[in-house]
């Protein structure tokens, strides 16, 4: 160590013999002292904020980080999230409109004019009940059977059908589907909240337009036959994460190690989920197929579709007589 005041080496200022040492110490602590109380540009600093503060989103993180309050403010969220906005309004006349509009369709078929459990009465006019139930009733004395205009609906499955929509509300669901033209899946929340009921009985539904959707597209696609100029493509809808010892697809993870016998074994693999595609160009028409699983390390690039894909009887059959530059 080196004294500051003298210099010497054996020794530090605190242990100086000069007689000026405990007036040098006293300056030493007075200069620390004001320096101390000049102000220091650095300390304390923030980066400059972008917009004005936002309050309420600061006490919301505040308690989602705050330990056990962040089980009561993730319940408030999800209890905000699913209440229910005012229900639709409705009437006698817009239901018997709604049940008119839904036969026009094709959604409902038309009342039976006979009963079919008596066979004798007919059916009077539509009535409502308590719940917004559209029904009929037999006119025979000894009859009065009912008939809820949703029984009428048979594509709707019984478990579907008896959870208590109005034909109004069923309306109002199936232009919510339709609305989107399948850019994008419909959101049940906010179809819940929009027609004023619980998510509960929008999921079920949705869940049977796509059921149907999805038949009358493969129906579709079936029957449909391409012509002229074709245009034949595969496509990755879906990959699914397997480990490298998968019992399920052991034999595709077997072909891609016959294929490439001095790759490494990679940690797991990707089965891709692909369709098969002829579309006609000009028209729009499109026949589509399922092509075969496709395993390949998670690395890797998306699966190409092969010549003996393409020239498959799923694709080559839909092709008409007069198709072109495939």
């Amino acid at each position: 160590m080196t004294c500051a005041l003298c210099g010497a080496k054996s020794h530090n200022v605190r242990t100086c013999p000069l007689p000026g040492r405990d007036r040098y110490l006293k300056a030493q602590e007075h200069a620390r002292k004001i320096h101390s109380w000049s102000k220091q540009p650095q300390k304390g600093r923030k980066p400059p904020r972008l917009g004005g503060v936002n309050k309420k989103f600061k006490k919301q993180r505040a308690v989602q980080y705050s330990g056990a309050k962040k089980v009561e403010l993730q319940k408030k969220i999800r209890n905000q999230n699913r209440k229910k906005t005012a229900s639709l309004p409705q009437t006698l006349e817009s239901q018997r409109a709604a049940v008119d509009t839904l036969q026009r369709l094709g959604f409902l078929q038309e009342l039976p004019r006979i009963c079919t459990t008596c066979r004798r009465g007919t059916f009077g006019e539509s009535q409502i009940t308590s719940t917004q139930q559209i029904f009929w009733r037999c006119i025979d004395s000894d009859c009065r059977k009912r008939v809820n205009v949703l029984d009428l609906a048979s594509w709707l499955p019984d478990g579907v059908r008896r959870r208590g929509y109005s034909p109004f509300q069923l309306l109002h669901l199936l232009r919510e589907y339709a609305a989107l033209r399948g850019a994008r899946p419909a959101s049940l929340q906010a179809t819940a909240i929009s027609v004023g009921i619980h998510v509960t009985l929008v999921g079920p539904l949705f869940a049977c337009l796509r059921g149907l959707e999805a038949a009358a597209g493969e129906k579709l696609s079936r029957s449909l036959q391409v012509k002229n100029a074709v245009e034949v493509d595969a496509t990755s809808v879906r990959t699914v994460r397997i480990g490298k010892n998968s019992q399920t697809y052991k034999d595709q993870i077997a072909l891609w190690k016959r294929k490439h016998p001095h790759a490494a074994d990679p940690p797991h693999y990707l089965v891709h989920f692909r369709v098969l595609g002829a579309c006609e160009r000009g028209s729009g028409r499109m026949v589509i197929a399922p092509a075969s699983l496709k395993v390949l390390p998670a690395t890797a690039k998306p699966p190409q579709e092969s010549i003996a894909e393409i020239a498959g009887p799923q694709v080559l059959e839909k092709l008409g007589q007069l198709a072109r530059n495939v």
